[in-house]
């Protein structure tokens, strides 16, 4: 397999980055393997933001309103409302269709969700090409592949946000602002196509094995209630994930960071401000690399 979408901007430019808060937003965000518990390191690549998974990977997408008012957040996983029967736009998006956070409430969003029962399904990373993946179920089409995008309105009385392009906020240091851009904004079932589509039957290259893609497991209790707030229409992008196999991110990232140790994750961190901490995966510069290392000249029958 092959890396099966390669972002706009700056090819040769990676990073990685443990959350990620949009410009103007007190929401923070970051990926949870669910299988193992730990934290998912997204990586930076060019103008987007890509998801390295592997088969079997249950997905967990980790949501905090830095706010002092209830917030909104409306998800779509490969172009599908994450709540059955939800709006294809944000903006359109009932109580009933999006997962409502109060002030300082963090939650994972990891299922499909059932607005009339108090049960989900699991997201869980998959191959596409057989017809299993949400996308592909759902539209027929592998259009939508590996795509989460994750939207943001804020309650009715509880301030203004103004419009945003996709993926511009801050990454892997806190305070210090990202300007890179992600296609624009982009709402509910736009997408920047390129991917093979098909309808009715389909074609027999579609028995094989594809690109990472995101499916369902089998139901699971998940409570869920409505709080009563309303909420503004103007939704605003939180953050848009492409997922690919980590496989296949490995051999490009193993030549660019060739003599950097590095790590898709690490522990979850625990406290109440590790959000607000300074963080980079990098290992700490040396004094003055340049400079060649001096020996202290030892005198023949020196001793100490």
């Amino acid at each position: 397999m092959a890396i099966q979408h390669r972002p706009s901007g700056d090819q040769k430019y990676y990073d990685l980055i443990r959350t990620f808060r949009p410009q103007g937003s007190t929401t923070v965000v970051w990926v949870q393997d669910m299988v193992t518990g730990q934290l998912v390191r997204m990586l930076r690549w060019g103008s987007e933001i890509y998801l390295p998974v592997y088969d079997g990977m249950q997905l967990g997408i980790s949501v905090h309103n830095g706010s002092s008012n209830y917030r909104a957040y409306p998800m779509y996983v490969e172009a599908r409302n994450l709540w059955d029967n939800g709006p294809a736009q944000p903006q359109e998006c009932s109580t009933n269709h999006m997962w409502e956070l109060k002030p300082w409430q963090t939650m994972v969003m990891d299922k499909l969700m059932n607005p009339d029962r108090p049960l989900g399904r699991p997201l869980i990373i998959t191959s596409t090409g057989i017809g299993n993946t949400i996308g592909e179920a759902t539209f027929g089409t592998s259009e939508f592949r590996g795509q989460v995008r994750l939207y943001e309105r804020l309650q009715i009385g509880g301030g203004f946000q103004s419009q945003r392009q996709t993926n511009v906020g801050y990454g892997a240091r806190r305070g210090s602002e990202e300007t890179f851009l992600g296609g624009g904004i982009s709402k509910g079932l736009e997408a920047l196509g390129g991917e093979e589509t098909f309808r009715g039957s389909r074609p027999e290259s579609y028995t094989q094995k594809g690109p990472a893609g995101i499916g369902a497991g089998e139901e699971t209790y998940q409570s869920h209630s409505d709080t009563g707030v309303s909420y503004q229409r103007n939704a605003q992008p939180v953050i848009y994930l492409r997922v690919e196999y980590r496989s296949d991110l490995h051999p490009m990232l193993d030549v660019a960071w060739a003599n950097i140790p590095w790590n898709w994750y690490e522990p979850m961190p625990f406290g109440d401000f590790w959000l607000d901490q300074q963080w980079t995966w990098r290992p700490s510069r040396p004094t003055a690399p340049e400079i060649p290392v001096i020996r202290p000249h030892r005198p023949e029958g020196y001793r100490r």
